[in-house]
């Protein structure tokens, strides 16, 4: 039994258009939609539930890029490809390392902006 996955084709498309297409545009619609959220809280639940919701956003974004950032070096890494491929594959991991790091180090700080007590009073 073969792996049923498809395997990307390398000849066709540049290694990093083909990697992170998918990626950016689901973040652009994600980070659309998190606007179109936070706009539609602050005349029902007022300034309080829009700070908290800008808040969530932020770490929602963080922990995005970290997602993003792993789910690339493990697609970089599942590639069929020698030669310079390879390289450029190595050096995109590289790359995506920082970036997962980066965000691991920011969440944090993010979070405890988010886990505040003036925050949440909105809610009881």
């Amino acid at each position: 039994f073969g792996s049923t996955k498809p395997q990307p084709n390398w000849s066709s498309r540049p290694l990093s258009a083909t990697c992170w297409r998918r990626a950016d545009e689901r973040s652009h619609r994600d980070v659309g939609l998190r606007h179109a959220q936070v706009e539609a809280v602050a005349p029902v639940a007022g300034p309080d539930a829009t700070a908290f919701a800008r808040a969530a956003a932020k770490l929602q974004t963080v922990l995005g890029e970290h997602q993003d950032s792993v789910t690339a070096q493990a697609w970089l890494r599942a590639a069929k490809v020698s030669g310079r491929r390879a390289f450029v594959a190595g050096e995109l991991i590289a790359l995506e390392r920082i970036a997962a790091a980066n965000a691991r180090a920011e969440w944090p700080r993010v979070w405890s902006s988010l886990d505040r007590k003036r925050l949440r009073d909105w809610m009881s």
